[in-house]
């Protein structure tokens, strides 16, 4: 009776704690492999791999305490599936020539949901794309005027409907509350295209829950911040201009995220990343300055990074640096320039020869201070002997944690810095015409 009992006991943790399994069959993908990648935003990160059988058939298994999120299975011809998991077994079919429209899950309440979605979605706005230019430029007065109307109005109200209903039918899974964060705002066919992105605008995140921390685990954060952006942007304006609007469009992104406080962070990162590599500083010191730094800050890296930066706000004074020969504080000039590069960096071998021209015209008046942030040194001397830098140049071989770059905040070369005599920060300029302003 003991032993029974002992067993029954340890029964339900036998239970609990079995693999979920994500098979699947691609036909006419036999013997190659399949990788299992796991999603943060617009990173993916390998987790493992298979190879499929004669069959094209492939099996992972999934320990019970895999997050809940998307997961990407890639293919050898660069194809790809994302796939929900959320504590569930999965079993789908496909064929090579198109992995997409020919899916099917034959286990998984998630995937089919969100995948019957995604068709519908992909379908119905493909034909919108397709009306909306008619209606912006068919005569009115003509008779064929409200059948296209009344074509765009019935795809629209089709779709919201089809959504609601499977939102409805599916209250308490993880595919409901992608779609819900998917959705985009009713548009009135009636109005401008200019009047349709303002409606869109005010309303994209209205009625959407960034509370579920599984929303990390995804691509669903980055895609509605990178369209709320696109909103924002436009070829004409120039650089100064463009800041100012994602400016406008930061303030509605970031308290559309405060509900959770690891989503609210990974997104400031993210946007801080992003605007990063197109040197949009005035966007990043608005970020920083507009976010409280505290100790419920769970990212200790971004607490440092936001931390770095509020020091790096023009008007503050620069960060000391001490490398090699140079102690910034010793230079004497009107101006001083802070230059990060790498020898490796194409964008650095364009600015460099365009910094010697201004270096030549200015001498008398600023000093330019270039680190590097190479760790061969080979690499570095041949750099250094080839364009032959006028000013003072040093390198400590540590990379990113060279001391001056980890005070600086700087995560992407070239990255420079105006300093006036007092060494405070007057500017971040990103090219040579930024940096003429001053002179």
């Amino acid at each position: 009776m003991k032993t029974i009992i002992t067993f029954l006991f340890l029964f339900p943790s036998i239970v609990f704690s079995q693999n979920y399994k994500l098979a699947g069959t691609i036909h006419e993908y036999k013997n190659q492999k399949v990788y299992l990648l796991g999603l943060e935003g617009d990173r993916s990160v390998m987790i493992d791999s298979v190879k499929t059988s004669n069959y094209g058939q492939f099996t992972f298994e999934l320990d019970p305490n895999t997050p809940k999120g998307i997961y990407r299975l890639g293919l050898e011809n660069r194809e790809y599936l994302d796939i929900i998991f959320n504590k569930e077994n999965i079993d789908f079919s496909t064929h090579i020539s198109d992995v997409f429209n020919k899916l099917a899950f034959n286990k998984s309440v998630e995937n089919r949901v969100y995948l019957s979605y995604l068709q519908k979605r992909n379908y119905d706005q493909y034909r919108m794309e397709l009306l909306q230019p008619v209606i912006s430029y068919y005569p009115m007065n003509d008779k064929f005027f409200p059948v296209v109307l009344s074509e765009f109005s019935s795809i629209q109200d089709s779709l919201h409907y089809f959504t609601d209903k499977l939102i409805r039918e599916y209250p308490n899974t993880f595919a409901s509350t992608l779609i819900k964060i998917d959705e985009r705002p009713l548009l009135n066919p009636m109005e401008t295209q200019a009047e349709q992105q303002e409606y869109v605008k005010k309303y994209f995140f209205e009625g959407k829950d960034f509370s579920d921390t599984a929303l990390i685990h995804t691509n669903i954060l980055t895609s509605n911040v990178l369209n709320y952006l696109s909103f924002y942007q436009k070829r004409e304006l120039t650089k100064d201009q463009m800041e100012a609007e994602f400016i406008k469009a930061v303030d509605v992104i970031l308290p559309a995220m405060k509900k959770n406080r690891k989503i609210y962070e990974f997104v400031i990162d993210y946007l801080i990343g992003g605007f990063e590599q197109f040197g949009f500083n005035k966007v990043i010191t608005h970020i920083a300055s507009q976010t409280p730094v505290d100790e419920d800050c769970e990212n200790e890296e971004l607490k440092h990074r936001l931390e770095t930066l509020k020091n790096l706000i023009p008007g503050n004074k620069a960060p000391e640096i001490e490398i090699g020969d140079i102690k910034l504080s010793k230079i004497k000039k009107k101006y001083t320039l802070v230059l990060f590069y790498a020898s490796w960096c194409p964008h650095c071998n364009e600015i460099i020869p365009e910094l010697q021209a201004f270096y030549t015209d200015f001498k008398p008046n600023v000093e330019v201070v270039s680190i590097s942030i190479d760790t061969s040194k080979t690499e570095y001397k041949s750099y250094v002997n080839k364009v032959k830098m006028q000013w003072l140049n040093e390198c400590d071989f540590k990379g990113w944690d060279t001391q001056a770059a980890i005070d600086y905040g700087v995560y992407v070369t070239p990255n420079m810095f105006l300093l006036d005599e007092e060494k405070k920060i007057v500017a971040r300029p990103t090219s040579i015409i930024e940096l003429l302003e001053f002179f």
